[in-house]
């Protein structure tokens, strides 16, 4: 993990809120560094993904931040995993399942986070719900609901302060996006510690959050 990293030249910040597969929405969120909504949208397919983001350009004024994907073979709740069948053991590696079920994330978006780096994106991961309990916006609400996605992008403009928030409800896919990029917009702001922190590394790069400024004051 780096902690000499200097970002004050940085104007644009991204979001991508990465589903674990290409049946559910992605959304994608830019910021610029007065926190102005610049746009929102959503793709399906890593390809169209890349494209949305290196069509922009501007790779080296910008901070990308890539969430990370739930892995929908994890199995949760004690009575579901109780229930999974148990098999003998066999180190026969060509049996092993092609993905752990244990794992909390799965792998999707490594690759498309390895190709913006090489188009020169500053790249890094993110987890929203984890961010979202630091900055305490997490709605009062059953998760997913629309009285939930009503109040996180209620919270979004009046404490995190994002200018442009439209009136008509955005997607929980684009709300999570915004979390990215605003977690990217904090690293531009000051030094590890201050406004960001490193909480651990995923597939070789670093996972980062945004913290509350108001507490380093």
């Amino acid at each position: 993990m780096n902690n000499e990293l200097n970002f004050k030249n940085k104007i644009y910040f991204i979001g991508i809120s990465m589903s674990p597969s290409n049946q559910n929405e992605t959304g994608i969120v830019m910021l610029n560094n007065e926190l102005e909504l610049l746009r929102i949208d959503k793709a399906f397919e890593l390809e169209d993904i890349k494209l949305n983001i290196t069509n922009f350009g501007h790779a080296e004024k910008t901070i990308v931040c890539v969430d990370l994907p739930r892995n929908i073979t994890l199995l949760n709740g004690k009575w579901r995993i109780e229930s999974k069948f148990n098999k003998t053991f066999n180190v026969n590696c060509k049996y092993a399942p092609k993905q752990d079920w244990t794992n909390r994330f799965c792998d999707r978006g490594s690759d498309l986070c390895g190709k913006l780096k090489k188009e020169g994106f500053d790249v890094f991961r993110y987890n929203s719900f984890f961010t979202k309990n630091a900055l305490n916006i997490i709605p009062p609400f059953k998760s997913r609901s629309p009285a939930a996605c009503k109040y996180l992008q209620m919270l979004i403009k009046d404490k995190l302060h994002i200018l442009g928030v439209p009136s008509n409800m955005i997607p929980l896919s684009g709300l999570d996006a915004i979390i990215g990029a605003y977690t990217a917009y904090h690293m531009m702001l000051g030094k590890k510690g201050e406004t960001y922190n490193f909480i651990s590394e995923f597939n070789s790069l670093d996972v980062v959050s945004a913290v509350p400024q108001y507490i380093y004051k």
